[in-house]
């Protein structure tokens, strides 16, 4: 786990999926597209990926996008088959069988040092198996793979799972709501 302070719109409570060590022949590939390590969060409505590269991400150049495997099918990558594709470009994608559409729904994506983080609404994810599998890349504007990491398994409770900090606070708002209610009722009798 590693907290990182920021004023950005995501949780500061990241889990590392895993990293990379740098290119073995720095010529070969830019810095901008070499993935160093992939993290992610939510905050109980969103899921947040977190890709920290070796440079400053270049979001006008390359493609920064996060794979999900979460059913059966999709799009064929290495051992698996990815549904959902955020992407730096502001779009969620689904596999429609043979290509890439656009889902209707937003990816938001941020640019926070050496790291981009890219985010979209639970909801518009169908978590239809246990085990979710994530990869990350970097591509050229025309999709073609620059850099990869993963693919890496996580649970499908913890991606959906609501923060421990949400525990309380739901707890105190139902006893607030049942409390208002009694003090009604009373108010009545």
């Amino acid at each position: 786990m590693t907290t990182v302070d920021s004023d950005l719109p995501y949780p500061s409570n990241w889990v590392q999926l895993g990293s990379d060590s740098a290119f073995p022949n720095e010529q070969e590939r830019p810095k901008k597209v070499d993935i160093k390590a992939l993290y992610y969060t939510n905050n109980g409505t969103h899921v947040f990926f977190r890709m920290a590269e070796a440079d400053t991400p270049d979001p006008k150049s390359f493609l920064y996008n996060i794979y999900l495997d979460t059913k059966p099918g999709g799009e064929q990558i290495d051992s698996y088959y990815y549904d959902y594709m955020l992407s730096s470009d502001g779009i969620l994608y689904e596999w429609n069988g043979t290509d890439w559409i656009d889902s209707g729904y937003p990816t938001y994506w941020q640019v926070d040092g050496t790291n981009i983080v890219l985010w979209t609404d639970l909801d518009n994810i169908g978590l239809n198996t246990q085990d979710i599998h994530i990869l990350s890349s970097t591509t050229t504007k025309d999709r073609i793979i620059k850099d990869k990491l993963g693919s890496y398994v996580v649970l499908r409770s913890k991606i959906s799972e609501i923060p421990l900090i949400l525990i309380p606070l739901v707890t105190l708002a139902i006893y607030l709501a049942v409390s208002n209610r009694r003090k009604k009722r009373l108010a009545f009798v």
